[in-house]
């Protein structure tokens, strides 16, 4: 006999996408089972449940001791937090056991309003260490679905020390990206992953060349064409807007998208059909939500997927390879390099056992009844082997079955024991398996019930029916029975219509009956008294489920006072507008950073108009001087330039090698192999306890834990920084808990969609959230920004991945590889993703073929009256980046409000960080100071070319008479869009340069 606590059994947790997987996934064992409605679910392609579909599987659920728990883990727009309460109000009174969720104002909103819904924090929101794990228990959640790229010794820990139940997937599709993290399908076809609605990208075909081919010159600059015209001849085939005027139709020939932001409506059309790409094609179903779905189901002919891709079978026509080459050989060609093989763990269940997860998860609300069905059974099998014997082998046969349900490529088992892997992506289109029974039908359980029924002329009908266990009983009284005229009743009668329990879910396992003489019963009254003993056993089982609606909760005012309307209302315009916040610079390359520091400081205007720099280190040439002297670094010397810290995009608990392999080294330093970099779970400690007991008052602490190095990696926190970008929940959780006493900003992949996730995110220390790249303008406007940063400028992150293009081009790790290393993506469309490979934390970052930029909306964004306006560089040289800037400097000081009584201006007058915080009573002052200053300067400039060689007069003219003519176009003129102002902005706009404005004006689903 094994030692095994039986009393706390591993929960096994299947899918069901439309009721028939309900149900068959009951009948082959599963503990627990999940599914969505039609409304905010992952999966919006899903069959998925109707209200009195989902009621009736949740009755059934309980009266066999199963649990059904609602998919509620999509981001939530402002305005549908209405529809949520109709949702959730039924299935709250029938006992639903728990509910899944991605949205910080969803878990906000249920938290209040249904106090006893246990919440599941979706592994939509990239959990990957004990410190995430703590911050969602303290926003409510009793469990967490863990990142699928966890270690065993990564889930360990979290199991040991974070409190909460821990659920990872053991089967199923997997994709290239930390879940929730994808913005690919989004941003190339408008169908939103974060929404249920994702294409799939990542099923699609790339070719890939790294740094060494691009310096070699074997390709073209990577990051922009050499004029408009090349991005629809070229890589990008028309993907640019940067036409003036709005919707261009220019480089939509054959059917390309215009836009990698915006849809092309002629994409994906056949003989001239129309569809929306953000819609189902009913009639093609080819869908395939995440990848859940075989990718060639439905595709015929080359016709695209929506996901901003053609079809991937195109080539595949007349018997053409549609890769040039097979697995292992070179990646030169277009392989299957983000499309990830099938996880399989049902060998590492004992494991998972051992160091206390919770719940195993089947993926696959996409697959059919006979999926569900055959994966549950032979997962139900080897969990009830283990807790019998201790141990178990799989049988090759059971195996083998597992990858002819459904497989891509084999089923190697994920991250369990490894960082990444080549043998993990499937390269090549041919690994697809599926072999499920023609003749499958669902099964359905029924409970077995001991019954007796009584019937005596001149009393009442009597059935008393028990469960098998006599836990649950009821007694039904029915007519008062008939002696008998002609022909009684016999019990063979009685019992042919007693049996008859049709979609009850029960089924009588004994039934004896009593007639007591000669009665008549009708048919009907029989049928009556079965319904309501079955009913009425039913309710006695169910009532304990059950729950009264609480009194609903009052949406409360924030911590400045205002409510939800207010901040949807702030930011809506309508008033004058007011000052500007400068920009931050953010760069993911701290050498880029410190090249365009130092480009800035020699340049005329110096850092005019920016407030901070945001990169991993503080650059030098802020670092050169004290406090004091850098109140003067700006060109009209209004406030310091800040330092805000830029933090990785995931923070993994355990950085060292497993055994079993593969894991890179994360704590390299100078190209050589040195100890790992480790966040281990007594460090967190340290941060969370000592640290801030001793230093909880200081503001800034030097020898805080936080600021230990790990091995001889870098520092996590930066103290002296004087603000902190924060990219995920293990950081938000670690920085919450330290004395640090600075601005904290959350970046984008820390959604908040709607004003109460705002508020949620706000209890941990955030001063600012970051408007997410999916809302357009009306939505934005809905959500309000009083209390936001927007990226105005840069490349979205479509993907952040635990897998190594490098690694899976070569089959090799390139930890022995300069920092920053870079790579290039190219889909069928031609157009370029570039890869950023991050060696030291071990990911890899692809980026938008265009980038973002909201020049155009200026006017509007002013409007709104955002916290902080950021421009993100990524891979742009550092010549480009300062024409950026330029740009958005030039365009930030015409937009900006003159002081009271003074002219507007076309020139740059200087930066203005620390606007924000001034009393409200000193912006007058402020403005009308810093006016005069601009004066001066312009004075001083006109008096130094007056001053210039006889030779260069008529230069000295035309300089000053454009001044003027500036100036007069701009003095008086409104700040809307089509004012002349606005016009001359876009004109500047650099031609060479191709843009996107994303979904700020569209918006996505």
């Amino acid at each position: 006999m094994n030692n095994l606590n039986c009393n706390n059994r591993i929960e096994l947790l299947s899918p069901a996408g439309n009721p028939d997987c309900f149900y068959a996934a009951v009948a082959a064992g599963a503990d627990a089972v999940y599914a969505g409605l039609s409304a905010f679910s992952a999966r919006a392609y899903a069959g998925n449940f109707s209200m009195e579909e989902f009621l009736k599987a949740m009755d059934y659920a309980h009266l066999f001791g199963r649990k059904l728990y609602l998919t509620l883990n999509t981001l939530v727009k402002e305005r549908e937090f209405s529809l949520i309460t109709p949702l959730l109000d039924p299935l709250y009174q029938n006992g639903l056991d728990g509910v899944i969720v991605q949205d910080m104002g969803v878990i906000s909103f249920l938290r209040e309003n249904y106090p006893l819904l246990p919440l599941h924090a979706s592994t939509q929101m990239a959990l990957t260490g004990v410190s995430g794990a703590r911050l969602l228990k303290e926003m409510g959640a009793c469990r967490i679905v863990t990142a699928r790229e966890l270690s065993i010794g990564e889930l360990e820990e979290i199991c040991r020390d974070s409190g909460v139940e821990v659920e990872c997937f053991i089967h199923g599709a997997m994709c290239y990206s930390y879940s929730g993290l994808c913005l690919m399908s989004s941003m190339l076809g408008g169908r939103s992953g974060n929404r249920g609605r994702c294409a799939g990208s990542c099923r699609q075909p790339y070719s890939c060349v790294e740094e060494d081919d691009l310096n070699s010159g074997r390709r073209r600059d990577p990051i922009y064409p050499s004029s408009i015209e090349d991005s629809y001849k070229g890589r990008n085939r028309g993907r640019s807007d940067s036409s003036e005027e709005e919707g261009s139709w220019r480089g939509r020939k054959r059917g390309r998208s215009y836009s990698s932001g915006e849809e092309d409506p002629w994409r994906g059309q056949k003989r001239n059909q129309f569809y929306s790409s953000g819609e189902e094609n009913q009639k093609w179903g080819q869908f395939n939500s995440s990848g859940e779905e075989d990718p060639w189901r439905g595709q015929k002919r080359g016709r695209s997927d929506s996901s901003g891709t053609e079809g991937v079978r195109k080539s595949r026509k007349r018997g053409q390879s549609h890769s040039p080459g097979a697995e292992g050989s070179s990646m030169d060609g277009e392989e299957y390099l983000l499309s990830m093989r099938d996880l399989c763990g049902i060998e590492r269940i004992p494991e998972l056992i051992r160091i206390g997860v919770s719940s195993l998860k089947i993926e696959g609300r996409m697959k059919s009844p006979a999926y569900v069905a055959g994966v549950t059974e032979i997962y139900r099998k080897y969990i009830d082997l283990y807790y019998e014997r201790g141990e178990f082998s799989v049988d090759p046969t059971d195996m083998e079955a597992l990858i002819s349900l459904y497989s891509r490529g084999g089923s190697p088992d994920g991250y369990f024991r490894r960082r990444n892997g080549r043998d993990m992506i499937t390269l090549t289109p041919g690994g697809y398996k599926r072999a499920l029974p023609e003749d499958f039908s669902v099964k359905r359980l029924h409970m077995p019930l001991d019954g007796e029924a009584r019937i005596e002329a001149g009393q009442p009908m009597r059935l008393y029916v028990k469960d098998t266990s006599g836990a649950n009983c009821f007694t039904a009284l029915g007519q008062v029975a008939d002696r008998a005229e002609k022909r009684a009743v016999s019990q063979a009668d009685v019992r042919k219509q007693l049996l008859k329990t049709g979609d009850s879910f029960f089924s009588f396992k004994s039934l004896s009956i009593d007639l007591g003489g000669e009665v008549f019963v009708p048919v009907s009254t029989l049928n009556s008294l079965r319904r309501e003993a079955l009913e009425g056993l039913k309710n006695s089982i169910l009532l304990p489920f059950k729950r009264n609606l609480p009194d609903k909760y009052e949406d409360k005012a924030n911590e400045d006072g205002a409510s939800s309307s207010v901040w949807a209302k702030v930011g809506q315009g309508g008033g004058e507008a007011s000052c500007l916040p400068g920009f931050i610079l953010q760069f993911e390359d701290q050498a880029r950073a410190e090249e365009v520091c130092r480009l800035l400081a020699e340049s005329r205007n110096g850092f005019a108009g920016i407030s901070a720099i945001c990169c991993p280190e503080r650059p030098s040439l802020l670092s050169k001087y004290d406090d004091s002297d850098r109140e003067g670094m700006g060109a009209a010397g209004e406030g310091e330039i800040a330092w805000i810290q830029l933090l990785p995009h995931i923070l993994r608990s355990q950085s060292a090698p497993l055994s079993g392999g593969g894991m890179t080294d994360s704590g390299r330093k100078g190209g050589r192999d040195t100890a790992p970099q480790k966040v281990n779970a007594e460090t967190i400690d340290g941060m969370t306890d000592s640290g801030r007991k001793e230093e909880q008052n200081t503001g800034r602490s030097e020898s805080s834990p936080c600021q230990e190095t790990y091995g001889e990696g870098p520092r996590l926190f930066d103290f002296s920084a004087e603000g902190i970008l924060v990219r995920n929940y293990e950081e938000l959780f670690l920085l919450k808990e330290s004395p640090y006493a600075g601005r904290i900003i959350a970046d984008a992949a820390l959604y908040t969609w709607n004003s109460r996730a705002c508020r949620e995110i706000r209890r941990f220390g955030i001063s600012e959230d970051t408007v997410p790249y999916e809302l357009n303008e009306k939505e934005i406007r809905q959500r309000g920004i009083g209390n936001s940063s927007i990226i105005l400028y840069g490349r979205a992150p479509l993907m952040i991945s635990a897998q190594c293009i490098h690694k899976t081009r070569t089959g090799k790790c390139g930890r022995r590889l300069p920092e920053g290393r870079r790579g290039e993506l190219t889909d069928r469309k031609k157009a370029v993703f570039p890869v950023q490979m991050d060696c030291r934390n071990c990911y890899n970052v692809i980026y938008n073929s265009l980038p973002q930029s909201l020049h155009r909306d200026f006017d509007k964004i002013q409007a709104l009256e955002p916290a902080s306006m950021r421009l993100c560089f990524t891979v742009e040289e550092a010549g480009e980046c300062l024409d950026i800037i330029k740009y958005y400097v030039n365009l930030y000081f015409r937009q900006r409000p003159a002081g009271p009584g003074q002219r507007q201006t076309g020139r740059p007058e200087g930066h203005t960080s620390g606007e924000r915080h001034a009393a409200p009573g000193d912006k007058a002052l402020q403005n009308k100071s810093r006016e005069d200053q601009h004066f001066q300067d312009e004075a001083l400039q006109d008096e130094a070319l007056q001053d210039k060689a006889p030779q260069d007069k008529a230069l000295q003219d035309k300089t000053l008479q454009t001044r003027s003519l500036q100036d007069k176009a701009l003095q008086g003129k409104s700040l809307k869009g089509g004012s002349l102002q606005a016009k001359a902005a876009l004109q500047e706009w650099p031609s060479s340069r191709p843009y996107t404005r994303g979904h700020f004006g569209r918006g996505a689903e």
